[in-house]
């Protein structure tokens, strides 16, 4: 019987019209893994690639999760929005070699925004 996060990634692909495959590759994850989860043949995927394959659905993880029945968007791959109050953050990518680099931060930026620049620089070293 598929869990309620195997059935709701059948769903969006469907909704979205994106095969497993290309939804795979679109969130950094091998071609057959999201398809392999769906069918039940993986029984789970780590909480990294499940928020990457959130992303590419364009919903948020809770959802995907079963945690909540409101589908909502996450927030973009830089980070929430910032207040009318606040700077916008501004983070920079600084290479220290062809394998090695480190995230510069002015403001404050969530825990995905970190990473979504690291999976950028990361595709674009294997590139």
């Amino acid at each position: 019987m598929p869990t309620i996060t195997q059935e709701r990634i059948a769903s969006r692909l469907k909704d979205l019209g994106l095969s497993a495959g290309q939804a795979s590759l679109d969130a950094g994850l091998s071609r057959s893994l999201l398809g392999k989860f769906v069918r039940g043949e993986v029984e789970r995927m780590r909480d990294d690639n499940l928020r990457a394959v959130a992303a590419t659905l364009k919903c948020s993880l809770a959802w995907l999760m079963g945690e909540t029945d409101v589908m909502e968007e996450p927030p973009s791959r830089t980070g929430a929005a910032p207040s009318a109050s606040a700077p916008a953050p501004v983070m920079t990518l600084v290479a220290d070699g062809p394998d090695r680099a480190r995230i510069h931060v002015e403001g404050t930026v969530t825990f995905e925004a970190a990473l979504a620049i690291m999976d950028l620089f990361r595709k674009g070293q294997a590139g």
